[in-house]
């Protein structure tokens, strides 16, 4: 060990620095990739982001704006988690209107169709599942947003 690294403690040294910097890319990198996978990945993408494993509140700001991927990325899986809330929304308020003209027509009967509401159930499960990702991965692209802003970050609400 030469005589200038024995002199530095090891956590600000060039060596940890440069560490940091390696992980931070293979994040950006995974991030990226994962961003440009298909409907179900994104939606996975999101879930494994919601878990919180990797807390980007830790990361300098400096170094998140050097990774703009990170943001991208993010910003990605949260509009396609938007998108397919509002469309299982949409599916749930179709699904309110045809149950309420089938309740009318059958002069209050129990719905028939146990697929169809099981079909129902499942979408609603789906959407409120949907929405806890959006929260999720909204507190972790908000994060994102206020470090590299410069600001002070928050944890996300888990």
């Amino acid at each position: 060990m030469a005589e200038e690294e024995k002199a530095q403690p090891i956590r600000n040294s060039d060596a940890t620095s440069d560490c940091m910097r390696r992980l931070i890319k293979a994040i950006e990198d995974w991030a990226n990739k994962e961003s440009q996978r298909g409907e179900f990945e994104l939606s996975a993408f999101g879930v494994t982001l919601a878990k919180d494993i990797i807390n980007f509140s830790l990361i300098r700001p400096s170094d998140l704006r050097a990774c703009k991927r990170i943001q991208t990325s993010i910003g990605t899986v949260l509009r396609h988690i938007d998108r397919q809330r509002e469309e299982m929304n949409s599916k749930i308020d179709q699904m309110h209107v045809r149950f309420a003209q089938e309740i009318e027509e059958l002069d209050l009967r129990i719905v028939r169709d146990r697929k169809e509401f099981r079909r129902y159930v499942d979408t609603v499960r789906h959407a409120e599942e949907f929405g806890e990702l959006h929260d999720s991965v909204k507190a972790t692209a908000d994060n994102i947003d206020s470090q590299m802003m410069g600001g002070i970050a928050r944890p996300p609400i888990s």
